[in-house]
């Protein structure tokens, strides 16, 4: 009995250590050749233009619908993407709403997605009813010393609200 468990283990262990290795040279070999892929790509979508439009005109709910689903799936799964994709919109772009207040102000993004996602674990945010993003200093950069998630009610209570005004009516000026 333990020889054939044995044997499973074995064969778990060599299926593994080679299907790491065949992953690492399929992300090499993509690496080297993007150029070539991304071309390729261009290519298939030029030449099979009318065939993709036909399809997306005949099945247009279904792709939206699909799209919906992946996209609530994908914010379940990895929240904090969501609030990475929020902070580039307001300190990158431009044309976003918020600018203003943050990309106009000076505010960079200092954090990756993957310094976010240990903020996101260290925060505790997975407990949270509404986890929002703080910056500890307000005129302060999107850092790892600058950042935490707190709850959604305190962070409206320590920021303005409307007006300028704090939720809790003192005046901050």
């Amino acid at each position: 009995m333990k020889r054939i468990d044995d044997n499973k283990t074995k064969a778990k262990r060599f299926y593994d250590r080679h299907r790491e290795r065949r992953l690492r040279t399929a992300r090499k070999w993509r690496r080297k050749n993007k150029d070539k892929i991304s071309e390729y790509n261009r290519e298939y979508a030029r030449t099979h233009q009318e065939e993709i439009s036909e399809h997306r005109k005949a099945y247009p709910e279904w792709y939206k619908e699909t799209r919906r689903a992946q996209k609530r799936e994908w914010s379940k799964k990895y929240p904090w993407r969501n609030v990475m994709y929020s902070m580039r919109q307001r300190c990158n772009d431009k044309k976003a709403i918020n600018y203003k207040n943050y990309g106009g102000r000076g505010i960079k993004i200092e954090i990756d997605l993957r310094e976010l996602r240990e903020l996101w674990i260290f925060s505790g945010a997975d407990e949270m009813k509404k986890p929002e993003l703080h910056r500890i200093d307000n005129d302060g950069n999107y850092s790892m010393n600058n950042c935490k998630f707190i709850e959604g009610e305190e962070h409206r209570r320590i920021h303005r609200v409307g007006k300028g005004r704090p939720q809790d009516g003192r005046n901050r000026r």
